[in-house]
């Protein structure tokens, strides 16, 4: 048994090869850059649904809360026209 965990640590010694230095200090230093990078692009990408509804909101006058449509007169608290209709009658 103690023969075979010689050979299996004589196998694993040849196979591993311990770091070098100056690539461990370039992936430190380079790991806070990419992770500025894609920060950065993500909240990049999180502006185009905010933008979006933006846009949308001034050109229909409708604005979408929670997948629902609501005319700026529900947002408002004011009468809708779909209220006005049927309590007219």
């Amino acid at each position: 048994m103690s023969d075979l965990i010689a050979r299996l640590r004589g196998e694993f010694d040849s196979i591993w090869v311990p770091p070098d230095t100056y690539l461990l200090d370039a992936g430190l230093s380079a790991e806070g850059l990419i992770a500025q990078v894609r920060l950065g692009l993500a909240a990049l990408l999180l502006l185009f649904p905010a933008v979006n509804a933006v846009v949308e909101a001034s050109m229909t006058g409708q604005t979408r809360v929670g997948g629902r449509s609501a005319t700026s007169s529900e947002t408002t608290g004011g009468p809708s026209s779909r209220c006005s209709r049927a309590c007219s009658t």
